[in-house]
């Protein structure tokens, strides 16, 4: 009595030399009503769509496959992992020679094996990984931030470790930790209007670099800055002011020619920043608001090289990478800026 508990059963003929031939297949449907179907019904009109089935037909020499099928196949399918992982590890090597995609390591111990490891992992960064800092009853490694004995593992590890830094504008709808996906602890984020930098937006960063030791840093700007389009009205005004009733075109050819110093000498923060990224895309003779946004991305890059030795020192030694972008609100996408 067959079960209907089993939603499909096989009914099959056993040989007297012990091979199995199989017959019919029998299955409930929904209803509860039992059906039995002949296997070359069910081939013929391609139901089977089960992989296990077609396996056990095969093995039963009832569905016909090429031998050279499975091996074609079992060859292609091996070839085809070894060159992928073959191209990831040189992908990932490569990345990791110039201090990207490294797992970074709080050593605990100081003990035999300590200083050969450190030196192992130092001396190869293929490897991925880098000791940041180590725990010890001593300080016995050289060249390793020591942090104290075992008892100070709990402070340590309570500490935030994240993966970059990003400087973006203030405005309510660029928030990066929500555009990035990013939860608690991954993003180390200032934001100012326009991403103007400061001395204490410098600091930030520095600290970001210095201490925290994030590998990336990213400057992000966006479609329809407020900032960008009021360091635009300034400077308008600026220039409007400057070529205003003059007694010669030869006077007004020279207010043109010392505007770099005006805005320099601004009172306003806004056009000594973004009215000077501006200014300088208009030389470039680009007049639109989103190229405004481009240059100024550029120029608060070149800024922040210009006045943190800490980041010089860190993009000299390979341990930080500075990215532009500038996210689309129309489109909800990230445009990455190359200059």
């Amino acid at each position: 009595m067959l079960s209907k508990n089993v939603p499909v059963q096989m009914i099959a003929h056993c040989g007297a030399d012990g091979s199995m031939q199989p017959l019919r297949f029998r299955f409930e449907d929904a209803e509860h009503v039992l059906h039995t179907v002949r296997i070359s019904e069910v081939l013929d009109s391609r139901r089977v769509e089960y992989v296990g089935i077609e396996a056990f037909l095969f093995v039963c020499k009832q569905f016909h496959l090429s031998r050279w099928t499975l091996f074609i196949f079992f060859l292609l399918a091996t070839v085809s992992v070894a060159v992928k992982r073959w191209m990831l590890r040189r992908v990932l090597r490569r990345f990791r020679e110039h201090g990207y995609n490294l797992k970074h390591v709080l050593l605990v111990g100081c003990g035999e094996q300590a200083p050969a490891y450190c030196r192992a992992v130092q001396a190869d960064r293929t490897l991925g990984f880098c000791i940041d800092h180590y725990l010890a009853p001593r300080d016995c490694l050289p060249g390793i931030s020591y942090l104290g004995t075992y008892d100070a593992i709990a402070n340590v590890l309570d500490r935030q470790n994240p993966d970059a830094a990003v400087l973006s504008c203030s405005d309510s709808r660029v928030p990066p930790e929500i555009i990035f996906d990013a939860g608690l602890g991954d993003l180390f984020t200032i934001r100012t209007a326009g991403q103007i930098i400061d001395d204490a937006v410098l600091a930030s960063l520095e600290y970001a670099v210095d201490h925290l030791h994030v590998s990336l840093l990213m400057v992000m700007g966006h479609e329809g800055c407020g900032a960008v389009a009021l360091g635009a009205e300034q400077l308008d005004a600026l220039i409007a002011d400057s070529t205003s009733d003059p007694e010669s075109s030869l006077e007004s050819a020279d207010a043109m020619a010392e505007l770099d110093e005006r805005i320099a000498s601004s009172d306003s923060i806004v056009l000594r920043s973004v009215g000077m990224s501006v200014w300088q895309a208009r030389e470039a003779e680009l007049d639109t608001s989103e190229d405004f946004e481009r240059v100024h991305v550029a120029r608060t890059i070149e800024e922040l090289v210009t006045r943190s030795e800490i980041i010089q020192d860190a993009l000299a030694h390979d341990r930080l990478m500075i990215v532009g972008a500038r996210y689309q609100l129309s489109t909800g996408k990230v445009e990455v800026l190359s200059f």
